[in-house]
């Protein structure tokens, strides 16, 4: 039976996996890569209205071929009621104000406040949002050039270029106008330039259906359904004393969605795995759940532990996907170094390792009643943990010479994974030398928890340092509640916390 049950979890997806409409696996160069028109749509509608939704693909050929149609459809997210009463608009509702929206932006812009409130935040939101929209429905208008609107592109958001033109090659462009007198039926015309496109360039033609199963198999958005089906599981099974087996397997069929993403965004990009905040979130996941899986065997509560830990980090790389294009072309800096390769999957590794022990602390103290062999545990991973944050830190500065010609500098991503390498170092030795009990030990590993949230994240934060290409502020909110949440477990008394 339950090989029947896992079985039917791995084949699941598959047979409820999105179908792409004719058009979406069109090959297109944006943002320095050429990706299938399916990957733009994905990104459009996830800064448009702040997720994907239903048929993206489908969705922008009408903006490209039809954008009549296009207008009536509600895409554009209203971020504040006092601009307009609906949540989604359209370009018909929108249009009857567009002067006098333009109007309070010209006046914004001008008056440039250095904290824009709620409304002018979403005014500003909303203007970049009817840029992105006017600049697609006039992609392959032919003969129609882009309307004279003011500021338009001068705060486009990150991850999409709305001012990178999609065709620059005369063959390119009859396409295109080919695919205009075809619409509504491409089949022909794309099955026909794609025959094309796989003669000129097999590898292309492989990687834009590669890319394509990648984005309708969504194997990521399936890992993190079968991470929090296990959490509940074993909440509701754990309180009635049932067994744990069927929460292990959706434990375990996350795990290899999970493991199965990451090789086929690594596989797309020809990448290491970890490139950006994005995927450094999915690989700190991955590492969290592979260590809990691996010391399950002699502690049977890291199975839950797994679960919660993959979920949360996956939710965190959904966050952080907001922001357009996931597979971005890395920085210079960031391209082709042995040493920052190894730096950054060490000591993500390290992030991973240090993470399950805090996470594996916290549910012992929620949970259990004899800490002991949890302490054990604990014990062995963040020894781990030393070891990748320490070597991973030390790889890190290697590149930092090579790149930058100082092997240290005190930049706050630096002093952050010395932190966690110098707090890890502190619990081993209180341990070590019996200055805390295992309920004192177990605290010192949750608060192992907020170092490591703030090395990673609250860091970029900061908006100071070479590390640039990390800067975020929109995560303040939850890091600030992950902290809270932390500090009340290490904070309340002991009777309190254990749920018998």
């Amino acid at each position: 039976m339950k090989k029947i049950l896992f079985l039917l979890l791995i084949v699941l997806p598959f047979l409820l996996k999105q179908t792409a409409p004719v058009g979406a696996i069109l090959p297109v160069q944006h943002e320095g890569r050429v990706k299938p028109l399916d990957t733009v749509a994905r990104t459009a509608k996830v800064l448009l209205q702040g997720k994907e939704g239903v048929q993206p693909s489908a969705w922008l050929l009408e903006v490209l071929f039809d954008s009549k149609k296009a207008l009536k459809t509600a895409v554009i997210k209203n971020d504040h009621p006092d601009l307009f009463a609906d949540s989604y608009l359209s370009m018909e509702q929108i249009q009857p104000r567009i002067d006098d929206i333009y109007k309070q932006v010209d006046s914004l812009l001008r008056a440039n406040p250095k904290e824009p409130d709620s409304y002018q935040q979403a005014l500003l939101k909303l203007w970049q949002r009817i840029e992105i929209f006017t600049r697609l429905t006039y992609t392959v208008q032919l003969n129609q050039p882009l309307p004279d609107l003011p500021y338009f592109n001068t705060a486009a958001p990150d991850g999409f270029d709305t001012s990178v033109k999609w065709k620059n090659r005369g063959e390119d462009f009859t396409s295109w106008k080919n695919f205009t007198r075809a619409w509504p039926d491409l089949s022909e015309e794309v099955t026909a330039y794609m025959g094309k496109v796989h003669e000129e360039n097999p590898s292309l033609a492989r990687a834009l259906k590669l890319e394509l199963f990648f984005n309708t198999l969504q194997p990521f958005f399936v890992s993190k359904v079968y991470y929090v089906i296990a959490a509940i599981l074993f909440l509701f099974l754990g309180i009635f004393r049932k067994g744990l087996q069927i929460p292990s397997l959706f434990v375990y069929a996350g795990f290899i969605f999970h493991t199965a993403g990451i090789i086929l965004r690594m596989t797309i990009e020809g990448r290491p795995p970890v490139t950006n905040l994005y995927s450094s979130a999915l690989f700190v996941g991955w590492g969290g759940v592979l260590a809990a899986l691996l010391f399950s065997r002699k502690e049977s509560a890291l199975l839950p532990v797994a679960s919660v830990i993959g979920f949360a980090t996956l939710s965190i790389s959904t966050a952080l996907s907001l922001n357009g294009d996931t597979m971005e072309m890395m920085r210079a800096v960031l391209d082709s170094n042995f040493w920052l390769t190894t730096h950054v999957i060490t000591i993500t590794l390290g992030y991973s390792a240090t993470f399950l022990t805090g996470f594996m602390a916290a549910y012992a103290l929620l949970f259990q009643s004899d800490l002991k062999a949890t302490t054990d545990t604990v014990y062995r991973v963040l020894s781990l943990a030393l070891l990748l944050t320490f070597i991973g830190t030390l790889l890190g500065g290697i590149w930092a010479d090579q790149s930058w010609g100082r092997f240290w500098g005190w930049d706050p991503k630096e002093n952050g994974a010395l932190m966690i390498v110098l707090w890890n170092s502190i619990i081993i030795h209180a341990r070590m030398g019996r200055y805390v009990q295992e309920l004192g030990f177990l605290r010192l590993a949750v608060f192992g928890n907020v170092v490591t949230s703030f090395a990673w994240f609250g860091v970029n934060m900061l908006g100071v340092g070479l590390h640039s290409y990390g800067f975020m502020d929109q995560a303040f909110l939850w890091l600030f509640l992950f902290v809270a949440a932390n500090f009340a477990i290490i904070l309340t008394p002991r009777r309190w916390l254990v749920w018998l």
